[in-house]
């Protein structure tokens, strides 16, 4: 909180000398270790209630102590844990909703434009009641910033040179069964709703109790074929372009047996070639092909090639 306040006001000196405080106390821990008393860390996060029996110099006092009171975390916690993330993100829609009802533009225009008084109204009531400190200026918000700048403008630059077809995993000579897709859908929301609860509750002790549990319920459930699965997994993930951890995760041997059979079992690879025309990393290479025969050991990573 030390950023909210100059560098000469009262707020800024009472918090700084908290932080000297802190260190000493920090610091004692280890003489504390070898039996000396040590004095505990104050409880400065209560509120103080005001009474009528106080002086206007302790009314003022406590005023200063309730306003440095921590009662919003760090917007960069919201990367550090998901329920936090969450609670940002539902927190935003609520704004969202009310920005392109009343004002016709998003809540990215109100937070960056000169506003006027009823906008101003809005934005203040948003900082007031939001449950982060969105404008905090220290190391690590400034760190935050910058990373989740340049994660948006990769994110767009993605949007703009994806152009990438799916189709390449997908074995056609597997129709679509469209009841078995939407099976495919509801254990994708299963996976995914895993993915929200590894900070707080889950039906599974790790990822790889629950990654074989939906596996095992796609293969009883929806398909014995293991490229089946592969193709529905692969339009649910990719179709909507939701993220494709899943579909290679618990179906990537299916994956890779679909790419096979729609290249004739034939890859390219490059290959180290002191006259070859790519270079990488000061060394040059060329492309050679190779057709796989057997694919019996592909959990392995071994192949057979000619």
């Amino acid at each position: 909180m030390l950023s909210l306040f100059e560098k000469d006001s009262i707020e800024y000196k009472m918090i700084m000398e908290r932080l000297k405080i802190c260190r000493k106390l920090q610091g004692n821990e280890i003489d504390k270790q070898k039996g000396i008393i040590t004095k505990k860390i104050p409880e400065w996060g209560r509120w103080i209630k005001l009474k009528s029996s106080m002086t206007l110099q302790e009314i003022e006092q406590i005023n200063i102590q309730n306003k440095i009171i921590i009662d919003k975390r760090p917007l960069w916690m919201t990367y550090l844990y998901p329920h936090k993330m969450n609670e940002y993100k539902k927190y935003n829609k609520i704004y969202e909703n009310y920005c392109q009802s009343k004002f016709g533009y998003g809540l990215d225009v109100l937070l960056s434009k000169k506003r006027h008084k009823k906008e101003q109204e809005i934005y203040e009531k948003y900082v007031k009641y939001i449950p982060f400190l969105i404008n905090s200026n220290g190391i690590m918000d400034k760190v935050y910033k910058y990373i989740s700048n340049q994660i948006k403008e990769y994110k767009i630059s993605l949007k703009k040179d994806f152009n990438f077809d799916f189709n390449i995993y997908i074995d056609k000579n597997i129709s679509l069964n469209k009841i078995k897709l939407e099976k495919m859908e509801e254990l994708y929301k299963e996976y995914k709703s895993f993915k929200r609860k590894t900070y707080e509750t889950s039906d599974y002790e790790n990822f790889e109790q629950m990654a074989a549990a939906i596996k095992n319920k796609a293969l009883f459930n929806i398909s014995s074929n293991i490229n089946e699965l592969a193709n529905l997994a692969v339009r649910v993930c990719y179709q909507n372009n939701s993220q494709s951890e899943m579909c290679w995760s618990l179906f990537g041997e299916g994956i890779i047996n679909n790419m096979l059979s729609n290249s004739n079992r034939k890859i390219i690879v490059p290959i180290l070639d002191h006259m070859g025309k790519i270079n990488f990393l000061n060394k040059n290479y060329s492309e050679k092909e190779f057709r796989i025969n057997d694919l019996q050991t592909f959990e392995h990573g071994q192949y057979e090639v000619q």
